[in-house]
């Protein structure tokens, strides 16, 4: 358990994680996201991308793995897209 929490960044990151995990199972292994777009084409597809990362990285607290996670992409493509939308 101490050579896991040193790989997870200390007992910040472990913490983090098992809070994550548990409302992950509370929620029956769901995220859900309360995100509302226009249907009247005023936001593009690149705004609502921006939206959604930005979205993900406030509920994961800015840890870019679990949002990489959740979205189920890597976290290099999330990484690009921070620093693509200026999001940090």
């Amino acid at each position: 358990m101490v050579a896991q929490r040193r790989l997870n960044g200390g007992t910040a990151a472990a913490d983090f994680q098992s809070s994550v995990a548990a409302a992950l199972d509370a929620a029956g292994g769901e995220v859900r996201l309360d995100l509302q777009f226009p249907t009247d084409g005023s936001m593009g597809l690149e705004d609502m991308e921006s939206e959604i990362v930005r979205k993900m990285l406030e509920i994961c607290h800015g840890n870019v793995m679990e949002a990489a996670r959740i979205l189920k992409t890597t976290r290099e493509k999330i990484r690009y897209r921070i620093e693509k939308y200026n999001l940090r």
